[in-house]
C-alpha cells in the first residue's frame, strides 16, 4: 500500500513539475509577443497571463493593462490586484465597457480552461464578448495555455458549462419570482476569432490547432 501511495505521489509531483516547466516556456513565448508601449486587455483570471505580463513588464516597463471585472465573481479584481502589485499600470473596467475601451488597446490576452476537440475555447464568461470586440477592432486575440488543457475527445457543443448562484447577479426578492436569473461562469469562443494559442511548444495558429487535436486524438 505504501508503495502504491509513493508511486501516486511521485506521479503527481511529475505532473506538477511538467506543468511548471510548460508555463515557464509559455511565459517566454508570450512575453516576446508584447512590445514596449503595448496596452493589453485581459479578461477572467489566469495565472499564466499574469506571469506573461509580469515578465513582459520586467523586459519593457512601458506596458499597460486593461482588466475587466470578468463577471459577478472577483476574478477580475484578483488579476488587477496582482498586476498592480508587480508595478504595472492597470485600468479596471466593467465588462459592459469592453467595446468602449478595446480600440484603446493593441492586444488581447486570455487564458483557457479547456481547448475543445473542434478548437473552440472554454474560458470565463465574457471571453467570447472580448474576442468579438477584438475582431471588430482589428486587435489580435491570443489565448495562453498549456497543451495539457487540450481535449481531443470533447467538442465544445458537448461541454457542460458551469453555473453559479443567481444571488451573485441579483439579490433574492429583487425581481418577480417568474423571472429566471442565469449566472453562467464560462462561455465558448469560436476558434476563428483566435489569432493564435500560445503553448509550451510555441504559437499555434488556428489551422494548426485543429491538426494538433486530430493527431492527439489518434495517439490517445
Amino acid at each position: 500500500m505504501a508503495t502504491v501511495k509513493s508511486f501516486a505521489l511521485s506521479q503527481a509531483d511529475e505532473l506538477v513539475g511538467a506543468s511548471l516547466q510548460a508555463i515557464a516556456r509559455i511565459v517566454n513565448y508570450g512575453s516576446e509577443l508584447v512590445a514596449d508601449g503595448d496596452r493589453i486587455m485581459t479578461h477572467s483570471y489566469s495565472s499564466t497571463v499574469v506571469a506573461v505580463l509580469k515578465e513582459a513588464f520586467a523586459r519593457h516597463k512601458h506596458i499597460e493593462v486593461i482588466a475587466t471585472r470578468s463577471g459577478p465573481g472577483r476574478t477580475g479584481q484578483r488579476i488587477a490586484q496582482e498586476l498592480s502589485h508587480y508595478g504595472l499600470t492597470v485600468t479596471f473596467i466593467d465588462d459592459t465597457a469592453i467595446g468602449l475601451y478595446i480600440s484603446a488597446t493593441n492586444k488581447a490576452m486570455v487564458g483557457a480552461d479547456r481547448v475543445c476537440a473542434d478548437g473552440n475555447i472554454v474560458n470565463g464568461i465574457g471571453t467570447y464578448q472580448l474576442a468579438l470586440a477584438a475582431e471588430k477592432a482589428g486587435i489580435p486575440f491570443y489565448v495562453l495555455c498549456e497543451t495539457l488543457k487540450f481535449d481531443p475527445r470533447l467538442k465544445s457543443g458537448q461541454v457542460d458549462l458551469e453555473e453559479k448562484e443567481p444571488s451573485e447577479v441579483v439579490e433574492p426578492g429583487r425581481l418577480p419570482p417568474q423571472v429566471r436569473v442565469k449566472n453562467p461562469y464560462f462561455d465558448i469562443t469560436p476558434l476563428e476569432l483566435v489569432t493564435g494559442i500560445i503553448t509550451e511548444n510555441g504559437l499555434l495558429l488556428p489551422k494548426e490547432v485543429i491538426s494538433y487535436m486530430e493527431k492527439s486524438a489518434k495517439e490517445s
